[in-house]
């Protein structure tokens, strides 16, 4: 009796002040709303980002070349220099043990060129080791062959985006293709594109 006189007495008093109670029961449901939004959208960047992650390889390390210098006592990173070498990829998965593989790159922004179509993109140089290391497949055509990097031929494998820009619907395998002013042979297209690796990677 007394639950239920309590709840008759409540409504009594609810209904007596229409206009509070309107005012709190928007109060509480755009609290609600913003709590349930805020939370979707730190899961949809949570998603986003572990997404990017698992495309890059959840057990890639990426080592690049650089320098630091000590000012006003913190150290600070300097401009990038030129010092690791397609020996130093090498020495790194002979002697560690735990590096599975190792794929050296470097990427730079150049024009590619097909015919009359001209296109500003990264252009990353790599090894065949490179596609198991970065979790990239290959959508047609074929990935470099070990070979072909060790006597540094003149073969192209185009990004999806790439490829659709250069060639639209056309098939882009065999055609040649110009690199700033050397001309490739498109061997393959990529299926998936993974994030672009910093310069003088290894």
């Amino acid at each position: 009796m007394k639950l239920s006189s309590n709840a008759i007495l409540s409504l009594e008093i609810l209904t007596a002040h229409k206009l509070r109670t309107a005012l709190s029961v928007v109060g509480i449901v755009v609290g609600v709303a913003a709590v349930v939004l805020m939370v979707s959208a730190g899961q949809g960047a949570q998603k986003q980002i572990l997404d990017r992650i698992q495309g890059m390889g959840t057990n890639l390390i990426v080592v690049s070349a650089g320098r630091s210098s000590i000012i006003a006592g913190r150290q600070r990173q300097m401009d990038i220099v030129r010092t690791l070498l397609l020996t130093d990829a090498q020495a790194i998965a002979k002697e560690c043990p735990s590096v599975a593989l190792a794929a050296p790159a470097v990427s730079k922004k150049l024009s590619v060129r097909w015919g009359d179509q001209d296109a500003i993109t990264t252009v990353v140089g790599m090894s065949a080791e490179g596609f198991p290391v970065r979790n990239i497949t290959i959508s047609a055509g074929r990935a470099f062959e070990p070979e072909e990097s060790r006597a540094t031929k003149r073969v192209a494998i185009l990004g999806p985006t790439a490829a659709a820009n250069l060639f639209g619907t056309s098939d882009p395998v065999g055609q040649p293709i110009r690199i700033g002013k050397v001309p490739f042979e498109i061997i393959g297209v990529a299926a998936h594109s993974a994030p672009d690796p910093p310069p003088n990677t290894s």
